[in-house]
Formats: structure tokens, C-alpha cells, sequence
């Protein structure tokens, strides 16, 4: 499933540029680019990279935390999908909760020793 993270244009996308280059590294340029524009900040595989969920997360609550407007599309299979950004964090401790148990499962079968 891949994730794209637009912030929609407003009076603080100097605040929202700051929070996106700490996590991805890109320039300021191609993140204000990016919010004029209404393109994708941040788009990663979501649940193919451990890294990219921390990213998704972390940038998102950072948005969430200065008030930006987002807007969350999920490609999957040829078809797009806008998200809620509560539904997107509570897929990913999902996510995190089933894979926490898997492992807890695995160490039982196998044994951790």
C-alpha cells in the first residue's frame, strides 16, 4: 500500500517545511514545491519498510501538532483512496500490535532461547 502526504497551502507551510526536511531530507525547495502545488511530500510504501511507517507517523503527528490541512491517499491495486489521518495511525499500531504478536507467537512455537 502506498501512502502520499499533501499539505494543503497555507499561511504556515514555512512551519510544515521545517517538520518535512528533518524526516525525508529533501530540499526546501522541492518540499515548498510540493505544498504550493498540492503534490506529495512524503509517499512510501507503507507496510514493504519498518522505516517508512516511523517516518509517515512521526511526520504526521509533528502536521497534526501545527494545525496543517492534509490530505492522505492510499494507492492500492490501480485505485486511490483519501484517508482520515486517525484511520491511517490506528492501521499502523494495528499493524505494529499484530506484528508484536506474530513474534510473541513465534517465540512460543520455537523458543526463545
Amino acid at each position: 500500500m502506498s501512502i502520499s502526504i499533501i499539505i494543503k497551502k497555507d499561511d504556515n507551510s514555512s512551519k510544515y517545511i521545517v517538520i518535512v526536511r528533518k524526516f525525508t531530507g529533501k530540499s526546501i525547495a522541492e518540499i515548498k514545491s510540493a505544498i504550493e502545488n498540492e503534490k506529495p511530500v512524503l509517499k512510501c510504501e507503507l507496510f514493504k519498510n519498518d522505516d517508512c511507517k516511523e517516518v509517515v507517523e512521526a511526520v504526521l503527528k509533528e502536521l497534526i501538532n501545527q494545525e496543517a490541512k492534509l490530505a492522505i491517499i492510499k494507492e492500492e491495486n490501480h485505485k486511490t483512496e483519501e484517508l482520515t489521518v486517525n484511520y491511517l495511525l490506528s492501521r499502523i499500531n494495528r499493524f505494529r500490535e499484530i506484528s508484536q504478536q506474530n513474534q510473541e507467537l513465534d517465540d512460543l512455537m520455537y523458543g526463545e532461547e
